[in-house]
């Protein structure tokens, strides 16, 4: 195996400059693979690439809570049995026929009451959660075609993985970088396409001034 592992793989998805990438308009997210020999293979395309340079800003947060809502039901039964009637139905019997009666009058005079009581009681607990998530933020890459040598600038998402996955590439250095818009494409479009990229908001005013500068 040599010096540039061909595991060295990240799939970014693409904000800006698809047209570089034969990518379709509902096409995002492709793979970008470092081959044995350095360099770069996109998706199926047959050219190869290499990285002149790679811009990221730094991961970006945002705070997102969670409320979790927890309910329990307290109840209370309560329930009181009298009987009534037992003594008063035996007597009545007892006067009427003797010894029948009272087996007759004790059974019309038992009564049964009942009296019930429920009460219960819903109790709703909410907890909230914070804590900050990291966000994908915009990030830019200039890239040379070794077949063509046409240099391009696309704009894509990038995290704290994507960040780290692409500083095992093979990353030009700027110097180099600059030796080859020299020799393959005028600064005047590289600045157009930044232009493009600050209009679609992928970069920020800072950023188009502070490339515009490097380039003119």
């Amino acid at each position: 195996m040599g010096l540039f592992s061909n595991q060295n793989r990240v799939t970014i998805t693409i904000t800006a400059g698809k047209k570089f990438l034969n990518m379709g308009f509902l096409s995002s997210a492709i793979s970008f693979t470092q081959e044995d020999d350095g360099y770069i293979t996109i998706g199926k395309l047959p050219s190869k690439y290499e990285i002149l340079e790679y811009d990221w800003d730094g991961a970006k947060y945002e705070d997102v809570s969670k409320t979790t809502s927890i309910s329990q039901t307290k109840g209370k039964n309560k329930e009181k049995e009298k009987r009534t009637g037992r003594i008063a139905g035996a007597v009545v019997g007892t006067f009427l026929v003797p010894g029948v009666g009272t087996l007759a009058g004790a059974a019309l005079g038992t009564g049964k009451k009942e009296k019930g009581k429920d009460k219960s009681k819903t109790v709703n607990n909410t907890i909230t959660s914070d804590k900050e998530v990291e966000i994908d933020s915009n990030a830019t890459m200039k890239l040379r075609n070794i077949d063509t040598g046409e240099v391009f600038v696309i704009g894509f998402l990038c995290n704290t993985k994507i960040d780290v996955q692409l500083q095992n590439f093979n990353i030009l250095k700027r110097a180099t970088f600059q030796e080859s818009v020299n020799e393959q494409k005028s600064s005047v479009q590289l600045l157009k396409e930044y232009k493009e990229l600050w209009d679609m908001g992928v970069i920020t005013e800072e950023e188009f001034m502070k490339k515009k500068k490097e380039l003119l």
